[in-house]
C-alpha cells in the first residue's frame, strides 16, 4: 500500500505541476530522424546504457538517472533512479511521430525527442489523461443522448467498444547526458533546453553529489505501466 501511495504521489505530481504558458494543447515535435520507419528512441537507447538528469522542469528527484532493459523491437523497459538508493520502472512502447508511450490506467505519457548528439539530449515529456465516460458523454447534445439511449436498450452479443479520448494535461522537459560525461552537459544541448522550456521554471537535479552514485540498493522499487 506503501508504494501505491508513493506512486499516486508521483504521477498526481506529474500531472499538476505545469507551468502556465504551456497548457494549450501542444503540437508534437517534428522528427529527428530521416529514416522512415525507425524509430529515434529505439536507435538511442541502443547507444546509451545509463543516462544522468542535467536538468528539469519537474523538480521530484535529485540524482537522477535512467537505464534501458527488456528492449525488443516494439518497445522497452526503462528503469529510473533517484534520490541515490530509489527506483521505479516504466514500460515503453515506440510510437509513430519518433516518440514512445507508456499507458497508465488514468492516462498516458508521451515522450519526444527534441534533441540529441553523441552525449546528450533533449526529452519533451507530455501526460494526456484518459476522460471518463461521465465527461465524454456531457460533450454529447440531446439528440445524440437520444440515439445513445436506444443503442443502449438494444441487446446484442457483441463486447462494446471502448473508445478512448484523451485530454492534454500537462508537460514537461528533461535534458541528459551519457554517464562517460559525469557533469558536464555540451553547450548544444544546453541552448536547445533553455529554448525549449521557455519560461517554465528550470531545476537543477545532477550535482556534484551524484557522481559519487554507483547504483542504489533499491530498498523502493516499483514496476507500473502495460
Amino acid at each position: 500500500m506503501v508504494k501505491v501511495a508513493a506512486l499516486s504521489l508521483v504521477l498526481s505530481l506529474a500531472a499538476s505541476i505545469c507551468n502556465a504558458a504551456k497548457r494549450k494543447v501542444p503540437e508534437s515535435p517534428g522528427s529527428t530522424s530521416e529514416t522512415t520507419g525507425q524509430n529515434v528512441f529505439k536507435e538511442f537507447w541502443k547507444n546509451y546504457t545509463k543516462v544522468w538528469t542535467a536538468n528539469s522542469t519537474i523538480p521530484y528527484y535529485l540524482c537522477e538517472w535512467q537505464e534501458p532493459t527488456n528492449m525488443s523491437d516494439n518497445g522497452l523497459q526503462i528503469i529510473t533512479h533517484f534520490d541515490t538508493t530509489n527506483s521505479f520502472t516504466l514500460n515503453w512502447t515506440f510510437a509513430a511521430n519518433n516518440s514512445m508511450e507508456s499507458d497508465f490506467s488514468d492516462g498516458i505519457f508521451r515522450r519526444y525527442m527534441v534533441y540529441q548528439n553523441w552525449t546528450c539530449a533533449v526529452f519533451r515529456d507530455e501526460f494526456w489523461r484518459k476522460l471518463t465516460l461521465e465527461e465524454q458523454k456531457g460533450g454529447l447534445t440531446e439528440q445524440n443522448n437520444k440515439k445513445r439511449r436506444k443503442r443502449e436498450k438494444r441487446k446484442s452479443t457483441k463486447a462494446p467498444k471502448v473508445s478512448v479520448k484523451l485530454s492534454f494535461t500537462s508537460v514537461d522537459y528533461r535534458m541528459v547526458f551519457d554517464n562517460t560525461k559525469k557533469g558536464h552537459v555540451p553547450d548544444d544541448c544546453r541552448s536547445k533546453y533553455r529554448e525549449v522550456i521557455n519560461t517554465a521554471k528550470n531545476y537543477r537535479i545532477y550535482k556534484k553529489a551524484c557522481k559519487m552514485t554507483q547504483g542504489p540498493e533499491k530498498p523502493f522499487t516499483l514496476t507500473v505501466g502495460i
